[in-house]
């Protein structure tokens, strides 16, 4: 997990937007703003499961706006627009390959059990996306807020925040 804490040193939003404008000269580009998943899967970024998340727009290749990006959490058939904020993420990696070149290691790292269950859910998510299809492969660390880290922290003292706090307060 990032610690906000931390120096956020790497690639800029920028850099990642020159690297595929250079690469992919023809292609529009696409600033991606933040990250809308099914709650089970936030719950798996959460957890560090999911390592990555990996997106496909057919009107062009996407970029990240930032290094760290929002997510948010749809449950069911929910619309977009009522996503609720679940958390950050902060960019650790980006590259594209073709949706038919994706392995069972990008599975993996996407939180699904092998290859063949990524494809069926990118089929179903992105109903256009055939094998030649580029996709944008997002690695993240999901961001620590201090708050949590003091909590992550009382959990493993054994010691509730309450208690915590009452002995700051002493």
């Amino acid at each position: 997990m990032y610690d906000s804490r931390q120096d956020a040193s790497g690639p800029t939003a920028r850099d990642w937007q020159i690297a595929a404008a250079n690469r992919f000269p023809d292609q529009r580009l696409i600033e991606r703003r933040r990250f809308v998943m099914q709650d089970d899967l936030v719950a798996l970024v959460q957890n560090g499961r999911k390592r990555t998340t990996i997106r496909f727009d057919e009107h062009g290749l996407e970029y990240p706006a930032s290094r760290v990006l929002p997510i948010y959490a749809v449950g069911g058939n929910q619309p977009h627009h009522e996503a609720a904020p679940a958390g950050e993420v902060v960019l650790t990696g980006l590259r594209y390959v073709r949706c038919g070149d994706l392995s069972s290691a990008d599975a993996k790292a996407d939180g699904f059990k092998d290859r063949q269950e990524l494809i069926d859910a990118l089929t179903r998510f992105y109903p256009s996306i055939t094998p030649s299809s580029l996709v944008c492969i997002y690695a993240f660390a999901p961001v620590v807020s201090e708050s949590e880290t003091g909590a992550a922290a009382n959990r493993r003292s054994g010691r509730s925040a309450t208690a915590s706090a009452l002995a700051a307060a002493v």
